[in-house]
């Protein structure tokens, strides 16, 4: 029960997008919840193994009066808490760009059973997110589920340097 939109952005890519976040005076968190000012380069892993173990792969963007649960192993709660994930894209055998998300959790089933939904303002700050990715990116061709591409992912697209992929055996296309 969630909202979601995909992308391909390099980190080069993403400063505009986490200066529009900061616009809005919203402020990114790690997975246990602590504030990030530089998130860095994308997660890079060559057949399997994970270069870097310091770069941040799944941040979250909230308020900074956004409620926020922490589950017994650390990590942000993000069925519960008033956040948007925000996971970012991933390089993969150094020719493979793995798309990234923004993604929230609309309601969920409390331990009673009860539907809980989330508050409308977070709705609201998820949809201006999706709302500037749809303006600033470019959109993948016809598909029953679209992707959008930055500037710098695009060029390395057309330049064959990338490979766009959704799973390990699902390339994404853009014209050229």
């Amino acid at each position: 029960m969630g909202k979601q939109i995909s992308f391909f952005m390099t980190a080069n890519d993403e400063l505009s997008f986490i200066e529009f976040i900061k616009k809005n005076n919203d402020v990114i968190v790690d997975k246990s919840g602590n504030k990030v000012n530089e998130i860095g380069e994308l997660v890079s892993y060559i057949s399997g193994k994970r270069l870097d173990s310091t770069t941040i792969g799944k941040i979250f963007i909230m308020k900074t009066d956004s409620k926020i649960f922490i589950k017994k192993n650390g990590f942000v709660d993000d069925t519960l808490s008033e956040v948007i994930e925000f996971s970012r894209c991933e390089i993969v055998n150094d020719n493979e760009l793995w798309n990234g998300r923004i993604w929230f959790q609309t309601k969920y089933y409390d331990e009673k059973g009860e539907l809980i939904k989330k508050p409308e303002w977070l709705n609201k700050q998820y949809n201006e997110y999706q709302k500037w990715i749809k303006k600033n990116l470019k959109q993948s061709k016809n598909s029953s589920f679209y992707f959008y591409i930055g500037d710098e992912a695009y060029k390395l697209y057309k330049e064959k340097k990338f490979v766009m992929k959704n799973a390990p055996k699902v390339n994404i296309e853009f014209d050229t």
